[in-house]
């Protein structure tokens, strides 16, 4: 057998049921996420072990696990107008201020932040009567762990050690993606008491542990998953100098407790795939953008997802180039359109997608 046999021999072929994984980024990390759901759909791959995800990351998915289709996910996607779901209560230079001051000095993470974020947990609950759906899971973190929720109760684990249950009751939904949202300054952290160890938690975003963006640990250590299972989407840190310069100063101002670490990325050995999409249509905290803007980014996720596959797996050659066709449409009309009236790209996508059978 030649070099080029064995090559295609050592490629596996895409997984028949996946441990799908959203990570965070906000606005950037709902929207690639909602991409990723449309490409794993087009191609096929619509089976899922487990679900789950962290921060932004983690609202499409809980959708997708509670039974609603990829195209209504995209929908909601594009209609969400976020900041409606927060209250503002203050200016992130007095929540800056305020725990420089009080809270620095102690290696706490700040208790006040720009929004309180109770109507998202309200949300999130609207769908499906708040019931948890069977394979979902997301994560917080809580000083220096890891707080896992799931379906069968609430589980806890420090770096390096098992995961060991809190409680086997499910915890609110909304409440437990909230607390996954909580980007410390940004989002009031999610207070939660765990009646059956006697403990009080303050939650925080679930990226903000030693794993940083990408847990997919939690797919192998918790649900036993098989690595070359697991596909995650990771949107990274915003391109440019803004994600930098905000860091720096909320460093200073927190200590380091505030930043969410490198993590131990997988690296090329590894056998999980993290899609990582560049979205550069809207920032993290952009939650009101234009539909075009949002179509972007879903459309950023769809090209990563499709691509990624590509190279890690053995698609199916017909419905890869199909899905290939899509993206090279796609890409040569929103270049023309660029400086179209506003609602051009919305309208153009919607159609390209629909003539293709995406949506």
């Amino acid at each position: 057998m030649d070099s080029k046999e064995t090559c295609i021999e050592e490629v596996p072929p895409c997984p028949p049921s996946i441990h799908l994984i959203g990570g965070p980024g906000g606005s950037r990390a709902i929207l690639a996420v909602s991409g990723m759901l449309l490409a794993l759909n087009y191609l096929g791959l619509n089976k899922f072990a487990t679900i789950g995800g962290i921060s932004g990351g983690s609202l499409p998915l809980r959708l997708l696990a509670g039974g609603m289709s990829v195209k209504d996910i995209v929908a909601v996607a594009i209609e969400l107008q976020f900041l409606d779901l927060l209250d503002e209560q203050g200016k992130m230079s007095a929540v800056m201020a305020e725990h420089y001051r009080a809270g620095r000095y102690k290696g706490e993470r700040p208790v006040n932040g720009l929004y309180r974020s109770e109507k998202l947990g309200d949300w999130v609950n609207s769908f499906y009567g708040g019931a948890w759906p069977e394979s979902f899971w997301t994560l917080a973190v809580e000083k220096e762990s890891q707080i896992l929720f799931t379906k069968e109760g609430v589980f806890e684990r420090l770096k390096d050690q098992p995961f060991t249950r809190m409680t086997a009751r499910e915890q609110n939904l909304g409440d437990a993606i909230r607390a996954s949202c909580s980007v410390p300054g940004w989002f009031k952290p999610v207070e939660m008491t765990i009646e059956e160890c006697d403990r009080k938690l303050m939650l925080y975003d679930g990226g903000l542990s030693w794993e940083g963006r990408t847990p997919v640990s939690i797919a192998r250590d918790h649900f036993h998953a098989d690595s070359k299972d697991i596909i995650m989407c990771d949107v990274g840190i915003e391109p440019g100098a803004r994600e930098f310069i905000f860091s720096a100063i909320w460093k200073f101002v927190c200590g380091g407790r505030c930043i969410t670490p490198l993590g131990e990325r997988p690296d090329e050995n590894d056998r999980e795939l993290v899609v990582t999409p560049v979205v550069t249509s809207l920032h993290s905290f952009d939650f009101d953008s234009h539909p075009d803007r949002k179509w972007e980014a879903i459309m950023e996720g769809f090209a990563a997802t499709v691509l990624d596959l590509n190279k890690s797996y053995r698609l199916e050659k017909e419905k890869f180039l199909r899905a290939k066709q899509v993206i090279e449409d796609y890409y040569s009309s929103v270049s023309i359109l660029k400086k179209a009236k506003p609602g051009a790209v919305s309208e153009m996508t919607v159609k390209l997608l629909t003539e293709h059978g995406v949506l």
